[in-house]
């Protein structure tokens, strides 16, 4: 292992996962796990990384004992029940044993839609999580959650299954189009918020631009999957705390909902979220206005929205959070920040009175204030 590589672990019900963090881990972690298994896996890749990394991939495929290879659409387009299918039909015709091996290359969407196919294809077989954008990195690659959307809400249907490794390999970000780069800033900023270090100060020192495979690069992924890590194994099946990992996410599924899966980013979607948890425990005496001035600069500085679409649906979104998975006896559980840096790994508030006339005041407000501030 060289000295840039990392490498982590996460200890879940099932065992552990070993997480490998550095440039050319994609290799080396298939290179290690398929050996283990008696046939050749079946590779999910996203489209969009089978276009930029043909070669790579094929060359993987190739030393894994000629894989076979089933392409997604990319983003969202993929976590509905036509691609789950699909894939499952692809493990059929491979003849995926149950002592087989699936392996997810793409964004989340792609690793959420394989985990979940790997779930189900013969009552569960194992599974290697490749994440290829930040988003996923630092996010998609930790807890085991697999999942697909219903025109209804997001991630509806899905359950826990844990990947056996994960490959966090940043060379595949070096594809990576600008606003996808930008957009997974956003989990990171939210893992700061959660943090009980100084992560947060050291991503106000961050420059974004500096080189992908500089240990800078490495430590911020780092950082935020070790929250996140910290967090899961105290609650692997979010039934108290790994429920602040939701932070800035209950508003962000209502965005992505109403503009339609896929239109606007996830992080994108999270940084707005993000600004509304913040302005909604400056209300309540959580967080200080200086703090919160912090936290919008910060993600102004990465280049990441602060309000809502100026043509957003609030109908609409507000039909959407009423189906959101944290409603509990009616009521919408909303996580907000304490203080920063956090006083532990993970604390942060969780309301029940904040309502939906308190949400939608929010949603106007931004959007009057972001229209006027641009005219």
């Amino acid at each position: 292992m060289s000295e840039a590589e990392r490498e982590l672990s996460w200890r879940h019900e099932r065992g552990a996962t070993g997480l490998r963090l550095g440039s050319g881990a994609f290799e080396r972690v298939l290179g290690g796990t398929t050996r283990r298994f008696p046939s050749a896996p079946l590779l999910v890749v996203d489209e969009s990384v089978l276009v930029g990394h043909r070669a790579r991939l094929g060359a993987a495929a190739e030393a894994c004992g000629g894989a076979s290879i089933v392409a997604l659409p990319g983003g969202e387009h993929a976590k509905r029940f036509a691609e789950l299918e699909r894939v499952l039909e692809a493990c059929a015709a491979a003849r995926l044993p149950r002592d087989g091996l699936l392996i997810a290359i793409g964004g989340g969407a792609c690793t959420d839609l394989a985990g979940l196919a790997a779930a189900l294809w013969m009552r569960g077989v194992a599974w290697v999580a490749v994440p290829t954008t930040l988003l996923a990195l630092v996010d998609a690659s930790v807890g085991g959650k697999t999942a697909i959307n219903l025109g209804a809400a997001k991630n509806l249907v899905g359950t826990f299954h844990a990947p056996c490794e994960v490959a966090l390999d940043p060379s595949f970000l070096a594809t990576l189009p600008g606003p996808e780069l930008r957009s997974g800033l956003a989990e990171v900023v939210k893992a700061a918020l959660l943090s009980a270090d100084d992560s947060f100060a050291e991503l106000e020192r961050f420059d974004p631009k500096s080189e992908l495979s500089s240990p800078r690069w490495l430590d911020v992924i780092e950082r935020a999957v070790r929250l996140k890590v910290a967090v899961v194994e105290r609650d692997e099946r979010e039934s108290g705390p790994r429920r602040a990992l939701n932070l800035g996410h209950t508003l962000a599924h209502g965005l992505e909902q109403e503009r339609g899966f896929g239109v606007l980013r996830h992080g994108d979607a999270v940084a707005i979220g993000l600004v509304a948890a913040c302005d909604f425990a400056v209300a309540r005496g959580l967080l200080r206005p200086e703090q919160r001035a912090r936290v919008v600069a910060l993600l102004a500085r990465f280049g990441l929205p602060l309000a809502p679409p100026r043509d957003l649906e609030v109908a609409a979104v507000l039909r959407a959070l009423q189906l959101d998975k944290k409603i509990e006896r009616g009521r919408l559980r909303y996580v907000l920040p304490c203080g920063l840096p956090a006083a532990t790994d993970g604390a942060v508030a969780f309301v029940d009175d904040l309502s939906l006339d308190e949400i939608e005041r929010w949603l106007y407000s931004s959007i009057e204030t972001s229209s006027s501030a641009s005219q």
